[in-house]
């Protein structure tokens, strides 16, 4: 039997990733944040399916994938980029927040690593 609630997880992390993206647009206008958030989200959403019908390969995927994304967005949190040439406050802490939520994710699917599914 698969335990979905590590799934859910994965799944309500992607949909706080096009949360942010969404509200990058609408403060920017620019569809920039939607399409990179967006396929962010999609590739999470899919590794969240895989999680979700037991694929144990999958499992240590989205792991990995995860913790590449907290550091990726931890360093636009923490750091001014070439993309983003006066980053605001407001886009600091959008960033740092999808960072949260990934490092809390790789918490919880690490934490039942020994029993993946």
């Amino acid at each position: 039997m698969v335990d979905i609630s590590k799934a859910k997880i994965v799944f309500a992390l992607a949909g706080w990733i096009m949360l942010m993206g969404l509200l990058g647009f609408l403060r920017t206008g620019a569809v920039i944040p939607i399409v990179f958030n967006g396929a962010v989200a999609l590739r999470t959403s899919i590794l969240g399916w895989f999680t979700y019908r037991g694929s144990k390969l999958g499992y240590y995927i989205t792991i990995v994938w995860l913790s590449l994304t907290f550091i990726s967005y931890s360093y636009m949190a923490l750091f001014n980029n070439v993309v983003y040439k006066s980053s605001s406050t407001l886009t600091n802490i959008t960033f740092a927040s999808m960072g949260i939520f990934c490092l809390f994710t790789v918490i919880i699917l690490w934490k039942y690593k020994k029993n993946p599914l």
